[in-house]
């Protein structure tokens, strides 16, 4: 599973898993963006944020309802209204009600995203029924990010300067992208590299 396709309401995310970072294509009813984050960019520290009910809309769909039924009140206190009208006013005086409910029904969903820090950060939906896959894609990245960085440097390289290469092996070892018999294998090429050269 190199890719991982969300949809939430009308916004929807993509993400692609490449040779050297992650595709991440993000649309929405307005807008549209892709853009590449590249695996150095990619940090291992993830948060979850979690968007709560807003109160202040509850506190205004409560006010607004109650308004609405004391309108109906006072008109039909203060006019005589056919029966077969009176379902219609009531509607009427509902109307800011349903508009309001209307615009802001997606405040009252409790959301989650799941987040992979980074110069552009990764952000996933993170509901119930996804935590899995995102987790199982999240650790994908992880992997492939180790993998991209052995791949890179856990090599002897003819053109690059001795010290550089022991820097960069130092570096995926306090990752812990390889183990310490790795780590102290290469470094020995490097040194016997060294000496051979005499440098």
């Amino acid at each position: 599973m190199k890719i991982l396709n969300q949809k939430y309401n009308r916004h929807s995310k993509s993400f692609e898993i490449i040779e050297d970072g992650v595709l991440v294509k993000e649309k929405s009813p307005s807008t549209s963006s892709e853009y590449k984050v590249h695996f150095e960019d990619i940090g291992t520290e993830e948060f979850i944020l979690d968007k709560n009910k807003d109160f202040t809309i509850t506190i205004l769909l409560l006010s607004l309802f109650f308004n609405a039924i004391l309108v109906c009140y006072i008109i039909f206190q203060e006019f005589e209204i056919p029966d077969k009208y009176i379902l219609l006013v009531l509607n009427a005086c509902l109307i800011p009600f349903y508009v309001v409910i209307g615009i802001y029904r997606s405040e009252f969903k409790n959301e989650s995203i799941k987040v992979l820090k980074s110069k552009n950060p990764i952000n996933f939906f993170y509901r119930e029924k996804e935590r899995k896959e995102v987790d199982d894609f999240v650790a994908l990245i992880k992997e492939s990010k180790k993998q991209f960085f052995i791949n890179q440097y856990y090599k002897v390289d003819n053109l690059i300067p001795i010290d550089v290469q022991k820097h960069r092996i130092h570096r995926l070892y306090e990752n812990k992208y390889i183990s310490e018999s790795d780590a102290k294998f290469i470094l020995d090429e490097l040194e016997s590299k060294r000496i051979i050269e005499g440098k």
